[in-house]
């Protein structure tokens, strides 16, 4: 399981209906968002994590 089906799939798919409750906009829209964030949130990390400047910019 990656990362993006972990939140996703959290407490069942109540972390979703809750994000999506207090940001007032419906799960689907919000799957759709989150969708393309997390990976290109996460592509950033790889890439920081790959020098030694970027890694060292984590603390």
């Amino acid at each position: 399981m990656n990362i993006l089906e972990t939140i996703m799939q959290a407490q069942g798919g109540g972390l979703m209906r809750q994000l999506a409750g207090a940001v007032g906009v419906d799960e689907r829209s919000l799957q759709s968002v989150i969708g393309e964030v997390v990976p290109a949130l996460s592509r950033g990390i790889q890439r920081n994590a790959s020098t030694e400047s970027g890694f060292s910019s984590f603390g």
